[in-house]
């Protein structure tokens, strides 16, 4: 190539790079390159240099706490024996740990892995923690399991509000159904075929799962206390039940359950009232603890329950752990020593429980006479007896339908048929217009009854009837038919038409009604309560055997029993004497049975102290199905016990006193001066000062001249009658019933009968009389005190005047054995009067039993004893 060649290609480039030096485009292009350097270097910086710093920088940046809670403190007796303690135990739980693309892939997912873990857990016997607001009732219908403020904090926190106000008119007043509907399309539940308790129970973990959405490091339990299949077959299926684990827990025991239930209690997940009362006076408390619920349990949890420890840690912006900071141990709650004796109380359990069994055995004839025996008894036929074997759920009835013994097999026939005779009948009465008041009292039980089946099962609302509407007065008063009722209800808009499957979201009156009917008429041939009155029907008339009830109790294996008693019922041995005998061994309970007496109480209390040595309500529960969560089955047979075993009968049921009340009016009357030591009042056998005339209980024969001593010796109605009745003249020397109830009142205070006892956990506020003074004064009127008030009182007049606040605490230890708190004597009040008459008020008691059957028990005893019986008769249909 020559030079000028070469001399003009370099000339062409130098051209082409003067145009482009020249162009506009390049101050451009030189600021993107610029600009792309400087992201570049950023990156660099970002990724390279600094990228572990800022990862860490941005995944830590949000510091939470984690609280554990203490060991729970122990409950022990007044000599030591332990009764409430905390065991180690495995729960199932699952965390919302998973990642997933969509809300719906989310649902789908962890509806399946909650839905596997629950039938897991199942399986294998266990049971699935329960602690929503909606149940299933007996009849499948949903219903709320609270009301009032408690369901509108539920419906606030269901639907996402910020506050009670938040909640729209539609909201506040939804049913329990279109609540679930609401969670149903919530989680996306309906695509899938699920029992409604399976549903519930996984709207339940769906609930609590939601409720610690922005704490993922936090768990919920399912399931607590599991067996080790449980735990291998979830642990075995970790991979599928992603964030369902295996946690170590604490859960409550109880020794001696069935005697110390209503003193001890139970433990149980929080609510939201629970929470807010004790957030108050802890703030550490959370949604998820657990927590006392009755008894001691409730009354001391923040002693019991300790301080919880917390651990302090870093988490990601999704509530990942990355780093663990700090950790401060919980610390164990402290100990209490109840004042209650165990093994006294177990000793006075057992003895109440045989005393009802004699009762029971002295009162039940061979025959169907249910006339008042001796004494004022109510006798019970022996028919009821045998009834009361399947009203009370002893002998089940739907083994009786799937049996194959020939006893079974002949009585289930005899119910079949009696069923649909009367199914026939309810149909004819329904399409007709017969008031209630004309149809036989067979048939208005089974009206009623289906009445109170729409009412339970929430089709007629029960919040809109009244006893003061117009067709409540109808129904009550018998004038109108149960269709002229339900129509009656339509009209009244009554109905809940989500709980009936209707056409149309606004039924026609005939639309709804043949709905009402279909539904009630569904349920009537499923209902356990309808079955039972066919069988007391046909047990009472005779057409099922004594002998075929007594066969199939042995055939199910629901009490105790030998071949040869099983041979001789067979061959047609006595009935009354194999069911007697029973009852009287105590191989069929008064609690099983129900029949009335089936229950009772008795309190010991150190009249010198307060202090309650034994305190017994009988009949009573295992509190250990109630540890931590209910056991739903062992709740609803306690639920439907007719005996009532739930209630505390020594602290809750109030009842007149009768004759333990003459004590209190034989003081009024000496400290007021209405009669005197000397004097001596003249009992004829009947009080006829005031209309109606009250008879002594020797009527018609009569006590003569009685003093203040013999009188409470011998009990004498009309005696303290006319100490009530001078009682009542007021100043003015005028009979005034209400100065007379004032002055009463004003003793029954002092003596510390008619006020709380002061003991630990609640009791019923006493009633003291507040109608007829002169009834009054003999423990009727309408007098009513529970037996840990008569307790303090008698206390009271032992001890001469000095009212104690009843206690069940002996002290509070820490865990290193030092004694926290020591509970003293505590004085209520003293009561001044005369030495003499608290002389004469306990000759009078200690003659009492003197001259009782009960002498020779205590003649031995190194000490004086004292007492008074009191008969009171609250309802003529029943016993005194």
């Amino acid at each position: 190539m020559s030079l000028k060649t070469i001399a003009e290609f370099f000339k062409d480039i130098g051209n082409i790079l003067k145009k482009a030096i020249t162009a506009r485009i390049v101050p451009f292009v030189i600021v993107v390159i610029v600009l792309f350097g400087v992201l570049l270097n950023r990156l660099f910086q970002l990724q390279i240099v600094n990228g572990e710093s800022y990862t860490n920088s941005y995944a830590l940046k949000t510091q939470r706490e984690v609280t554990t809670p203490g060991t729970r403190g122990n409950i022990y007796d007044r000599n030591g024996i332990l009764l409430a303690y905390s065991e180690l135990a495995y729960s199932v739980v699952i965390e919302d740990c998973g990642y997933y693309d969509s809300q719906k892939i989310k649902n789908e997912k962890l509806n399946k892995i909650i839905a596997t873990t629950i039938e897991i857990i199942e399986k294998h016997g266990d049971t699935v923690n329960y602690d929503f607001s909606i149940e299933v009732n007996e009849f499948g219908i949903y219903r709320y399991t609270v009301s009032d403020n408690a369901l509108l904090r539920f419906l606030r926190d269901a639907y996402g509000k910020s506050s009670i106000n938040k909640l729209t008119e539609a909201e506040k007043n939804a049913t329990a159904f279109q609540t679930v509907r609401y969670f149903i399309n919530l989680y996306q539940l309906g695509d899938y075929v699920y029992d409604k308790e399976t549903l519930l129970k996984m709207i339940c973990i769906r609930y609590n799962l939601s409720a610690n959405s922005y704490k993922r490091y936090i768990s919920y339990t399912i399931a607590q206390n599991v067996s080790d299949e449980t735990m291998a077959e979830i642990l075995e299926n970790s991979a599928e039940l992603v964030g369902v684990g295996i946690k170590e827990e604490s859960v409550r025991k109880y020794n001696y359950s069935e005697y110390s239930a209503h003193i001890i209690g139970y433990t149980g997940k929080i609510n939201e009232s629970e929470l807010e009362e004790l957030k108050a006076i802890d703030d550490s408390y959370t949604n998820t603890d657990v927590i006392g619920k009755a008894g001691i349990e409730a009354a001391y949890e923040t002693i019991l329950s300790g301080k919880k420890g917390t651990t302090t840690m870093l988490v990601d912006s999704v509530g990942r752990v990355q780093e663990i900071l700090s950790n401060v141990d919980a610390v164990a709650g402290q100990n209490i020593y109840l004042s209650i004796d165990i093994e006294y109380q177990k000793k006075i359990y057992d003895l109440l429980e045989r005393r009802l069994a004699e009762t029971l055995v002295i009162n039940i004839v061979d025959s169907d006479d249910t006339t008042a025996g001796p004494g004022n008894q109510v006798v019970l036929p022996i028919w009821k007896v045998y009834f009361a074997l399947i009203n009370n759920n002893l002998i089940d009835m739907k083994q009786i339908e799937t049996s194959e013994t020939d006893s079974a097999k002949q009585v289930n026939s005899i119910v079949q048929s009696k069923r649909e005779q009367i199914l026939t009948e309810i149909e004819t009465i329904i399409a007709g217009n017969t008031p209630y008041s004309l149809l036989s009292e067979e048939m208005q039980a089974y009206v009623s009854r289906l009445r109170t089946l729409l009412i339970n099962n929430g089709i007629i609302n029960s919040e809109k009837i009244s006893s003061s509407d117009e067709l409540s007065k109808q129904w009550s008063n018998g004038s109108i038919s149960i269709r002229d009722y339900i129509i009656g209800a339509i009209n009244a808009e009554w109905i809940n038409i989500y709980n009936l499957d209707v056409l149309s979201d606004y039924p026609s009156t005939d639309e709804a009604l043949n709905a009402i009917i279909d539904e009630a008429m569904s349920e009537i041939r499923n209902d356990d309560e309808v079955n039972k009155l066919i069988y007391e029907d046909l047990i009472s008339s005779h057409i099922i055997s004594g002998k075929a009830i007594c066969m199939i109790l042995m055939e199910q294996n629901a009490i105790n029993y030998t071949e040869s008693e099983y041979i001789a019922i067979k061959n047609g041995g006595s009935t009354y004497d194999f069911l007697t005998k029973k009852i009287s061994n105590l191989d069929i309970t008064p609690a099983q049975l129900a029949l009335d007496p089936c229950s009772g109480s008795c309190v010991v209390e150190n009249p010198n102290t307060g202090e309650i040595l034994s305190m017994v309500s009988y009949p009573s529960y295992d509190i250990n199905y109630f540890s931590g969560t209910i056991d739903a089955e062992y709740y609803r047979q306690l639920l439907n016990d007719k005996s009532t075993p739930l209630v505390n009968r020594a602290t809750q049921t109030k009842i007149a006193p009768g004759s333990t009340f003459k004590p209190l009016i034989a003081i009024a009357g000496l400290n007021e001066g209405v009669i005197s030591a000397s004097e001596k009042l003249i009992c004829d056998g009947i009080f006829d000062l005031i209309s109606p005339n009250i008879k002594c209980w020797c009527y018609p024969g009569e006590h003569g001249h009685l003093s203040t001593v013999q009188a409470l010796s011998a009990s004498c109605n009309d005696y303290f009658c006319q100490v009530g009745y001078r009682l009542s003249i007021n100043p003015n020397g005028l009979l005034d019933f209400d100065y007379g109830l004032s002055v009463i009142k004003k003793y029954a205070d002092l003596l510390g009968l008619s006020t709380k006892s002061g003991i630990e956990i609640p009791e019923t506020t006493p009633h003291p009389s507040d109608y007829n003074p002169v009834a009054s004064s003999i423990g009727q009127g309408t007098n009513a005190y529970t037996s840990v008030n008569l307790a303090r009182y008698v206390s009271t007049i032992a001890n001469s005047g000095t009212v104690y606040n009843s206690t069940i605490i002996n002290k509070i230890v820490a865990n290193d054995g030092t004694v926290i708190q020591s509970f003293e004597p505590s004085i209520s009040n003293t009561v001044d009067i005369a030495p003499s008459y608290w002389n004469i008020v306990h000759d009078g008691m200690e003659s009492v039993i003197e001259t009782s059957v009960l002498q020779n028990l205590y003649k031995n005893i190194p000490t004086t004893v004292c007492g008074k019986s009191g008969t009171a008769q609250e309802n003529k249909s029943r016993g005194d």
